[in-house]
């Protein structure tokens, strides 16, 4: 069989409710977002660097809680940098958007510690063309690797158990 052939059966099947078949797209889906994800950031990972100004960061709550532990908190930014003799102004802190509950917002400090700053000065990455574009973390490779994982990992457990039929 083909893959064309296995792809357009595993098509029909999911049209008719076939567990098999509905596995097959849900993995399929969730291997390419999260084998997208990894390749992105392995580009932001070779984004150039510039030095910038560091105007604020802090957790910020976002949204309205009235229970201490039901708030939630975001990184909130605020930096300018210089390129090609451009000014921007960047809030995007990391690639990986993480928001926490009040319980759990010593997750968040994890991101404020990739931040390379001394005093208000800071390492800010930028999109080679587009400069608009710039985080202050550089993803690495544990992130990477585990998004590479989660792509990976489901169509070889797929096709361990139910191979090619």
């Amino acid at each position: 069989m083909s893959v064309a052939e296995y792809l357009v059966r595993m098509w029909h099947g999911a049209a008719a409710g076939d567990r098999q078949a509905l596995l097959f797209w849900m993995w399929m889906y969730a291997s390419l977002c999260c084998g997208y994800g990894a390749w992105y950031l392995l580009r932001i990972r070779r984004w150039p660097a510039v030095a910038g100004t560091l105007r604020m960061l802090e957790q910020r709550q976002i949204g309205v809680a009235l229970l201490r532990a039901e708030r939630t908190y975001r990184m909130k930014a605020d930096y300018e940098y210089e390129v090609d003799g451009r000014r921007y102004r960047g809030s995007r802190v990391t690639a990986w958007p993480l928001a926490a509950s009040g319980a759990l917002r010593g997750l968040l400090e994890l991101q404020r510690l990739g931040v390379h700053a001394d005093g208000d000065r800071v390492r800010v990455l930028h999109h080679p063309t587009r400069h608009h574009r710039a985080f202050l973390v550089r993803p690495g490779w544990f992130g990477i690797g585990f998004l590479l994982v989660l792509a990976l990992l489901p169509p070889l457990l797929y096709f361990a158990h139910y191979g090619l039929r």
